[in-house]
């Protein structure tokens, strides 16, 4: 059975495009499951989002985290924003590094992260807290 957590007390920014509401957001596992009105009684732990705006994640389009993704995988500079997906791609790939590819990787590279690696699943850590 999941955990049910009731976000309270917040404006919600539900995704739809539309205006911004009174609401208090039901999550049950890793699902948002619903928006009630304000003082609905729902059973689960609850957070006070007084004050704040409560809003699903955001999507960057136009990331360049690979680099500090190596050196914190949590991605805590994107995260802290609200951003929970990371599009990459933009003028550099993490496909299989090599060539010259490579020699703009590592003069472009930070000290203490890697810049080849011979396949796409190699390229980020797969369990960010390890």
């Amino acid at each position: 059975m999941s955990q049910r957590l009731v976000i309270r007390g917040g404006t919600v920014a539900d995704g739809s495009g539309g205006s911004l509401q009174a609401g208090e957001v039901v999550v049950e596992g890793d699902r948002i499951t619903g928006i009630v009105p304000p003082g609905t009684a729902v059973d689960g732990e609850q957070i006070d989002a007084g004050g704040m705006v409560v809003a699903p994640g955001f999507i960057n389009v136009l990331s360049h985290a690979y680099y500090s993704l190596q050196l914190d995988p949590r991605g805590l500079s994107d995260l802290r924003q609200g951003v929970t997906t990371l599009v990459f791609g933009e003028g550099w790939s993490l496909g299989p590094c090599s060539g010259p590819m490579l020699r703009k990787a590592e003069r472009n590279a930070p000290a203490g992260v890697r810049t080849a690696w011979p396949r796409l699943a190699e390229a980020l850590p797969a369990d960010p807290y390890r």
